[in-house]
């Protein structure tokens, strides 16, 4: 099963992908859509559901295209694979339905452009720009899906394991966030009857729409599970490896991290839905397919995967 996994081919990715995508939204369209779905992602807006089908697949792949691109063209794999997407797109797919996932797989997709810019920073060399543009894809992923407020501490502690002390590179994502600000508000003010941003911000953090309990725990197995199959992997890669990887190692810790108090936080508010838990899975999938990838025990990883998936079709059409 782990060689299958490990293939370098591209049209391994897309023929999966490709392959899961459709059937996710055959499987949403004949047996969860109905007059009864409450869509997240229409709002006020007047837009036929298959947009927002085709928005889905879109945002979906091109995530898990750009997860591949972004933790290849960093040192944390030694050879170029698509394991990582592939992996986040599963999970994306597998873990909410459509109608509540279209605006956090966008905000999503603004997360992992963050996370491309800050894997671009280097201690010997200024790193504004990045920092700057970084602050604004989370500033639109918080604006999307409120959430992810949380995750926005991740760009100073990004600066604080990768770069010698700046003050100027401290102020930059408070200088972004007003950047921002500025766009939005004069947005508000001159178009008030289109405030359907403010309308996301409040509903995606405070509806609420429960998951059945046995769902919940079979999530929460699978992560800590996931996580700690691979600590031992990426412990053992961190103690051999260079500063540049540890540093990108610590970069995919803290947003770990930050996911984690983002999901807590959610849990106590009492509103949960399964779509808390996209954040999370962005470092989720680049550290699990690190271990497949790396792994010298691969029986204990494949009985994982087959685990996870068996659990998966029990939870969700048998219980």
């Amino acid at each position: 099963m782990l060689n299958f996994l490990k293939s370098k081919n591209p049209i391994f990715f897309l023929t999966i992908s490709g392959t899961v995508l459709i059937c996710s939204i055959i499987n949403h369209v004949l047996f969860i859509n109905n007059s009864n779905t409450n869509w997240q992602a229409l709002g006020e807006l007047n837009i036929h559901k298959s947009f927002w089908y085709l928005l889905y697949a879109i945002v979906v792949f091109f995530s898990a295209l750009k997860v591949n691109q972004i933790i290849n063209k960093s040192i944390f794999f030694q050879r170029t694979n698509y394991l990582s997407g592939l992996i986040f797109l599963l999970l994306s797919v597998s873990s909410a339905p459509i109608h509540l996932s279209v605006l956090p797989c966008l905000s999503n997709l603004f997360v992992i452009l963050a996370l491309g810019n800050l894997l671009k920073i280097y201690r010997n060399r200024s790193c504004k720009t990045e920092i700057f543009n970084a602050t604004c894809w989370l500033i639109l992923s918080a604006i999307i899906y409120s959430a992810n407020l949380f995750i926005i501490p991740l760009l100073w502690i990004t600066l604080y394991y990768v770069r010698p002390f700046e003050w100027r590179e401290y102020l930059m994502p408070i200088i972004a966030i007003l950047f921002m600000g500025v766009y939005f508000i004069t947005f508000y003010l001159l178009f008030p009857e289109h405030n359907m941003w403010l309308i996301s911000l409040k509903d995606t953090y405070f509806v609420e729409i429960s998951i059945k309990k046995i769902t919940w725990w079979y999530w929460v197995v699978l992560l800590v599970s996931g996580v700690v199959i691979s600590a031992k992997t990426v412990l053992i890669s961190f103690s051999r490896s260079s500063n540049r990887y540890k540093k990108i190692t610590w970069i995919l810790i803290s947003l770990l991290l930050c996911c984690v108090l983002q999901l807590i936080l959610r849990l106590t508010t009492l509103n949960v839905n399964a779509s808390f838990l996209y954040g999370i899975l962005i470092p989720f999938s680049v550290l699990v397919s690190n271990t497949i990838l790396s792994t010298k025990k691969p029986w204990i990883v494949s009985s994982y995967i087959v685990a996870s998936i068996f659990g998966y079709f029990v939870v969700t059409y048998v219980i």
